[in-house]
């Protein structure tokens, strides 16, 4: 058992960690807006490293790759499964994509969301983020064009058959019961808070079927990519 520090070149807190593949690199991202790829290979205890995309020569602590792209704290960062490409998200609601296959062009996209929180891959160019809109949202990485798109949310809320009332309506009711509206502030997404974690579940990062999302209002939830299906509701704690 051997334990090591990778201090240089990062000088602000690390928020996010990811291990590649072959379990020598390792990806960091931290509040000095930047995403890196260290080498993490002690010759002492471990055999030597095959080549890679991101580099042939690992010694340990060598950095593999930086990037600035994004403009906010790096709050999830995340290798797809076959280790050339990863992806991150930070407090300024981008969401960018490195790929080593072309030689470490980054895609970023700028999204209308709030911050994003936790990002995985589901698909080696499919990808599923989610954060303080607290609901799970699916992006897709066109190869050809080296480039990102939004498609669409995972948590599609049910619609309500009722018929909204008009603003002088509302008003109206407002003035007889002299009191506020709070319909509005009523979130209609599954969770009711932030979400701050997702995992794979079945299928790996290569295939995956099934992923599981936990959030900031205690909230536990399993979803179907294919039906884009809640499978359980949340598990929150008393």
């Amino acid at each position: 058992w051997v334990c090591k520090h990778i201090k240089k070149p990062i000088r602000s807190t690390v928020l996010s960690l990811d291990w590649h593949p072959n379990n020598v690199l390792l990806a960091a991202g931290s509040c000095d807006f930047k995403c890196r790829i260290f080498s993490a290979y002690i010759k002492e205890v471990e055999e030597r490293p095959s080549p890679t995309p991101w580099g042939n020569k690992m010694p340990f602590g060598e950095l593999m790759f930086e990037s600035s792209s994004s403009c906010g704290w790096v709050h999830s960062i995340c290798f797809s499964a076959s280790g050339a490409r990863v992806a991150w998200v930070s407090h300024d609601s981008t969401l960018c994509l490195a790929d080593a296959n072309k030689k470490m062009a980054v895609a970023s996209l700028c999204t209308e969301t709030l911050p994003l929180l936790a990002v995985t891959f589901i698909t080696e160019n499919s990808l599923v983020a989610a954060g303080h809109d607290c609901c799970p949202m699916l992006f897709t990485y066109e190869e050809n064009q080296g480039t990102l798109t939004f498609g669409g949310k995972l948590d599609v809320p049910k619609q309500n058959s009722q018929r909204g009332l008009t603003a002088r309506e509302r008003f109206q009711n407002l003035d007889k019961k002299a009191s506020s509206d709070t319909a509005n502030a009523t979130l209609d997404t599954l969770h009711k808070n932030s979400i701050s974690q997702i995992s794979v579940l079945v299928g790996g990062k290569a295939n995956c079927s099934k992923f599981c999302t936990t959030g900031m209002d205690g909230g536990m939830s399993i979803w179907d990519v294919k039906v884009r299906l809640v499978l359980h509701q949340p598990w929150r704690t008393q």
